[in-house]
């Protein structure tokens, strides 16, 4: 029970997946796997692009799309990515500073998400 409290893949049943951003839902899982930074050109719900470095712990279906949780270096925030509007994904290899499971549980804790959910 207290892996599957630590997961960072929730997958509701019947959802179905947007091929067109499937390209990027592997570089995602290894970044969360092996907890390494990500750059991403990410477009708003306006189309505007954007830069960011991102610490990504997990990856997860709401309201019909794919969102990636994860720690913003430029806003210093948690922020909430659709992978849909990836427009491009590069692996740093870096690792990032922090654990996973402690960004997790912090995330958790700032959105009041019960920690058996």
């Amino acid at each position: 029970r207290d892996n599957m409290a630590d997961t960072s893949l929730w997958v509701p049943v019947g959802t179905g997946g947007d091929r067109a951003s499937d390209v990027h839902v592997r570089p995602v899982r290894e970044a969360i796997r092996y907890q390494h930074r990500l750059r991403l050109g990410y477009r708003d719900e306006k189309g505007d692009t954007s830069d960011r470095m991102v610490w990504p712990f997990a990856l997860a279906f709401f309201q019909g799309s794919r969102m990636l949780a994860a720690w913003c270096e430029l806003r210093a925030a948690f922020r909430h990515f659709r992978i849909d509007r990836i427009a491009e994904v590069e692996t740093t290899g870096e690792r990032y500073p922090a654990h996973r499971h402690e960004l997790l549980r912090t995330w958790r804790k700032e959105h009041a998400i019960p920690e058996d959910s």
